[in-house]
């Protein structure tokens, strides 16, 4: 909270510099692009597993997010913004507000700008706008590009951005953006719940180091046609204690304190989008890489995923979509036959093969309903992961949301 109200004493003074202070007067004296969105949900699934949410087999209504944000354009090259977020997921999120971005944005020229504070990642197509429920189709994007478990390590970084964008003559407009900073990962939060699935372990904290990330965007001169590449570079340390299962199996004295790095980090992502008229088609593949070291052991994953997408609008009140996304735990093995002759569970257990089909009405401005049905082949990423997981299992969501 004192984080949350320095950066708002900060964007106060900036504004009031400006002559307009943020908490007096009214929205168009004041300048300040106010908004505000909430969102209810229910999601439920028939395998015994829980996917992404805690909860989903029995059905759970802890599916919700709300944010409130606020901006001001202080001159032609300088802003500032400010976003207050919360969420329910189960488990690992539970309605506690957060800063979610926070910047100050100054724009030297089309071809530089910097910004500073809690900046959004720019990975993949939609990082930068995934919690705004009303601009997309779907209630969940595509989980193994978008895994909301780890949106805490993918959502922002702390630190400093550089960014422009430029037209070649007929080769379309090139944009870019460079990241560096750092974040925080939260022990209780759903990345170390990611790892406690895989890993009998009691996180205690994460020490983490200094995050790399970047994208390069191209507008072809094909009228709706974007290209992209984006990637994240990242260490960090998780600091444990072992669980019953790991004094059991490995001998390892209760309260003895483990530290476990995790090096090598990377993540990279290649997108494409094409819009013509009221149809969308989209379509991203994500590998990423790291080195796992625990009790002496060096524990190397390779895991990628791939998705495609299409959603048409047929009338300003409806619109539907559909997409299929296929994440491998190995890429080197997507049939899980080395995981199997470990005598670890299924092959199945290594994948997941998601179709989903969404329909989104528009009852009226700033109101939304979703309505969407995921047919899955595998149990890739589930939590916890048990041998009793069905290879073959449907999942259905609702969501609602307003948007002031």
């Amino acid at each position: 909270m004192k984080k949350l109200f320095a950066m708002w004493i900060v964007i106060s003074v900036v504004c009031c510099i400006a002559g307009s202070p943020v908490w007096a007067g009214d929205e168009d004296n004041l300048g300040v692009d106010i908004h505000m969105f909430a969102s209810q949900g229910f999601i439920k699934s028939t395998s015994g597993t829980n996917w992404p949410i805690s909860g989903t087999e029995s059905g759970t209504f802890q599916f919700n997010e709300f944010g409130l944000n606020l901006s001001k354009q202080i001159n032609p090259k300088l802003r500032v913004g400010i976003q207050l977020f919360g969420q329910a997921r189960g488990d690992y999120a539970s309605d506690k507000p957060t800063l979610d971005w926070a910047y100050v944005d100054y724009r030297a020229r089309d071809y530089f700008g910097l910004r500073a504070g809690k900046v959004k990642l720019p990975l993949g197509q939609y990082n930068e706008t995934r919690d705004t429920d009303s601009l997309r189709t779907f209630v969940l994007l595509p989980q193994g590009t978008y895994n909301d478990r780890q949106r805490e390590i993918t959502i922002a970084q702390t630190g400093v951005a550089v960014y422009g964008n430029r037209r070649v003559a007929s080769l379309g407009r090139f944009a870019y953006q460079v990241h560096v900073g750092s974040m925080q990962i939260d022990p209780d939060g759903g990345v170390a719940k990611n790892f406690q699935s895989v890993i009998p372990i009691n996180t205690t904290s994460v020490d983490t180091k200094t995050v790399y990330a970047g994208n390069f965007e191209w507008s072809t001169p094909i009228k709706g046609l974007k290209l992209s590449t984006s990637g994240l570079a990242w260490e960090f340390t998780i600091n444990a204690t072992p669980a019953p299962l790991m004094t059991q199996l490995y001998k390892v004295p209760v309260g003895t304190s483990l530290q476990i790095p995790v090096t090598g980090l990377r993540r990279g992502y290649i997108s494409a989008e094409y819009t013509w008229r009221n149809l969308v088609l989209a379509s991203e593949y994500m590998r990423q890489h790291f080195n796992m070291h625990l009790l002496g052991m060096t524990v190397p994953k390779q895991s990628d995923s791939y998705y495609f997408s299409g959603a048409y609008r047929f009338t300003d009140k409806v619109e539907a979509g559909a997409y299929y996304n296929a994440a491998y735990a190995n890429n080197r093995d997507r049939d899980g036959l080395t995981y199997k002759a470990g005598g670890l569970y299924f092959p199945y257990n290594t994948w997941r093969k998601d179709f989903a089909t969404t329909l989104r009405v528009d009852p009226m401005k700033h109101w939304l309903v979703k309505f969407e049905v995921h047919r899955i082949d595998g149990t890739y990423e589930m939590i916890p992961q048990n041998p009793n997981n069905k290879q073959y299992w449907w999942l259905v969501a609702a969501k609602t949301t307003f948007t002031f």
